[in-house]
């Protein structure tokens, strides 16, 4: 129905799961409301709010992402991104981008309009900002809470709900799309802590490292082909063909969601050859081991009976480590793991490199 002042009114029907309003020419409308059972109240009425906001302002849908209104508030565009691109996301990546949203964001600019969100206002908020235990919040928890509002704008962006990213270019064209232009976008004070020195190892120092490991098959494959953990873990037997010397990286393992993800990158999904060293190595394992079908992963868990991949940082720490430590090459207290197994045999070449040097060799 109409309002008053000749507004359209949206109202929720939760007996057919729809949204329903009478037009201002007076013919009665509706609207399926797309995955109803996992949306809780607020992003109902956020959905709602943003239906209602489109047809007052002659936009076309919220729901299929063609709309543009400048009286969209932050609330109602988190609520859009919820639904379109939060089901696309990693377990982890759209678990910090909801914490970030739900303790900092929203409570400061959730009913602020998008077209009313301003470059140096967000800079001036960040620099004052304080976690939840009342400490000021460091330049890198920062950087999460406006990368998480540019990644909302950028959202915005590409369904046509803005016309600029005020986080990433400020009200120039700098960055649309791209990497920011020099000095665009909300700047963060302050220093980032120093960065961590990568602990490289090198070729002969795994070697002698491996002949006193119990685990150096993954010592092995982390080294040659450059694996990060999650992909290490998330390996099948039916990834590695032995008749034509070859492994296919389909699968990242989380263990914090207990979940197979893709790859990290597109360039991490990738075809690796398999050097005669390997496949003897992985050929003596699936003798040894009982999960040892297409389906079972190389490295299944004992204790929970193959059903996940053996916890890769707890063997690390408690196999791998000490014996690094006893050969001398690192000194105890110092921070490195898997990664740095990953960048050691071929140094510190970027990991499309790596592959691409495999692939020649």
């Amino acid at each position: 129905m109409s309002n008053a002042d000749g507004r359209v009114g949206v109202w929720l029907e939760p007996e057919t799961r729809r949204f329903r309003w009478y037009a201002q020419n007076g013919s009665r409308n509706s609207k399926p409301i797309p995955n109803y059972d996992s949306l809780d109240a607020n992003q109902i009425e956020n959905l709602r709010l943003t239906l209602e906001i489109t047809l007052n302002n002659g936009s076309i849908d919220p729901f299929t992402g063609i709309v543009i209104t400048t009286t969209m508030t932050m609330s109602q565009l988190w609520a859009h991104y919820e639904q379109n691109q939060m089901p696309n996301l990693r377990g982890h990546t759209a678990e910090c981008y909801e914490i970030v949203w739900r303790l900092y964001i929203e409570p400061r600019w959730g009913a602020t309009r998008i077209a009313a969100v301003k470059t140096i206002e967000v800079e001036r908020w960040l620099r004052e900002v304080t976690l939840q235990n009342g400490d000021v919040a460091s330049k890198e928890y920062k950087a999460k809470i406006r990368n998480t509002m540019s990644v909302m704008f950028t959202h915005a962006l590409r369904h046509d709900l803005a016309n600029h990213n005020p986080i990433s270019c400020g009200d120039s064209n700098i960055g649309r799309g791209g990497k920011r232009g020099s000095g665009a976008g909300v700047r963060l004070l302050g220093k980032f802590a120093a960065e961590r020195d990568v602990v490289l190892f090198q070729p002969l120092q795994v070697v002698n490292v491996l002949e006193k490991l119990r685990d150096r098959l993954l010592v092995l494959l982390d080294g040659v082909l450059g694996l990060r953990r999650g992909e290490l873990g998330g390996l099948h037997w039916e990834d590695c063909d032995c008749d034509i010397g070859q492994f296919v990286i389909w699968h990242s393992y989380d263990w914090k969601s207990g979940e197979e993800n893709p790859p990290k990158t597109e360039a991490s999904a990738d075809k690796l050859p398999m050097h005669a060293v390997l496949k003897d190595a992985l050929l003596e394992w699936h003798k040894q081991t009982p999960y040892n079908q297409p389906h079972d992963y190389i490295f299944a868990s004992q204790r929970l009976r193959g059903k996940k991949p053996v916890d890769l940082k707890e063997v690390f720490v408690k196999s791998i480590k000490p014996v690094i430590e006893e050969c001398g090459l690192v000194q105890v207290g110092t921070y490195y793991g898997w990664h740095s197994l990953r960048h050691s045999i071929m140094g510190t070449y970027p990991r499309q490199s790596n592959r691409a040097r495999h692939a020649a060799s």
